[in-house]
């Protein structure tokens, strides 16, 4: 074909979040020489949004604000105008909503539709919906995603376990925003952050769910003897903070800061990570960690020792939902022995979000040629 691609993102919202922030990565780093590109939001924005970051960026943004009521009953519409107007080479969306309607502008138009998926429907809708609705869900969102032109997955992981066929195309960091820092410029971080200057600070990163499970950290660090040399701060929120605030009330160094603004400058102030998810896609915040200079402990599931494919016998893993696994790892740690673990290097060679772009840059041309 002659003349630039044009692409339609349609998303929920560009609400401050994993997805939004891949979303980004993707459409920030796409050829002008090549792509024309538009987002469409289905609902309008909460306050903590990223549409400042795409606007000034000078991508086009189109918000529809449809609540999800209004979403059933006129969001076809909505979209077909869109389609008139526009007249995209190829529709690319992401999470059951949109996905659905771009099954939908699929067979009505005949526009080329991918997804790109970011979870374990099975695993993490009955976590976040309940076990009946959530794998309802899950069944209807696998079969939209059957009917669409291409599925991307985030991960190998995610490739591996889903029953549909799907091009892996990992997930991206970007690596001139999370850099590491010196000795100096972290102890300047901690100051203007509030952090102890002599503790072992320890950050986790992500919703206070179940899917996440925060409480295997908090009681992790209260069986550890000498948890006073530590400071734990948990960025983010969730139905499971009060339980976590109520299980640590009586830990001074056990922190709840919930969503900011500026995980780079926390994650850059930071001695280590540490998520003990049960189930992800490709997690943003341990690439972001690792691209700081940060090293990560983890949960031992497939998404994250992933990560650590080129690098096989690094990384600190811990079985899931084992807070005495977890407990005898912090036990051991030391900052120097913290410091002599792999970090940047495994996402320069392997999660550049620049990359990651060219990779869907590629397939968008495949698909229209």
């Amino acid at each position: 074909m002659s003349g630039k691609i044009k692409v339609l993102y349609i998303v929920s919202t560009l609400a401050r979040r994993g997805p939004t922030n891949q979303l980004f990565n993707i459409v920030s780093n796409l050829n002008d020489d090549d792509f024309e590109c538009k987002v469409v939001t289905l609902s309008p924005e909460a306050e903590d949004t990223l549409l400042p970051k795409f606007l000034q960026h000078g991508i086009e943004v189109k918000p529809l604000n449809l609540s999800r009521i209004g979403g059933f009953f006129w969001g076809c519409s909505s979209l077909k105008k869109v389609i008139y107007l526009y007249k995209p080479n190829i529709v690319h969306t992401q999470g059951i909503r949109s996905d659905g309607f771009a099954k939908w502008l699929k067979n009505k138009f005949g526009v080329k539709a991918v997804s790109t998926i970011r979870c374990l429907p099975n695993e993490d809708y009955p976590l976040q919906y309940g076990k009946i609705v959530g794998h309802l869900m899950a069944y209807r969102h696998l079969t939209i995603l059957k009917g669409l032109d291409e599925v991307i997955a985030v991960s190998k992981s995610i490739d591996q376990k889903l029953s549909i066929t799907t091009t892996v195309i990992q997930n991206g960091c970007d690596i001139s925003r999370f850099s590491p820092v010196s000795d100096d410029e972290k102890l300047d971080l901690r100051r203007k952050l509030g952090l102890p200057t002599d503790r072992i600070v320890l950050i986790s990163v992500g919703h206070l769910s179940a899917r996440k499970s925060p409480l295997t950290i908090v009681r992790a660090l209260m069986l550890v003897k000498n948890r006073k040399d530590f400071e734990l701060i948990f960025l983010g929120d969730g139905e499971l903070r009060p339980e976590c605030e109520a299980v640590s009330k009586n830990e001074d160094n056990i922190r709840y800061f919930g969503r900011v603004n500026n995980v780079d400058e926390y994650l850059k102030a930071a001695d280590a990570f540490i998520s003990a998810s049960l189930s992800e896609g490709l997690p943003n915040s341990v690439l972001e960690s690792l691209a700081c200079g940060v090293p990560v402990i983890l949960s031992k599931i497939p998404q994250h020792q992933e990560i650590f494919e080129s690098y096989k016998d690094e990384g600190l893993f811990f079985e899931p939902n084992n807070e005495n696994a977890l407990s005898k790892i912090l036990t051991s740690l030391t900052a120097s022995g913290l410091r002599s673990l792999p970090t940047r290097t495994i996402v320069e060679n392997n999660f550049d979000a620049r990359q990651m772009s060219l990779r869907y840059q590629t397939l968008y041309k495949s698909m229209v040629n």
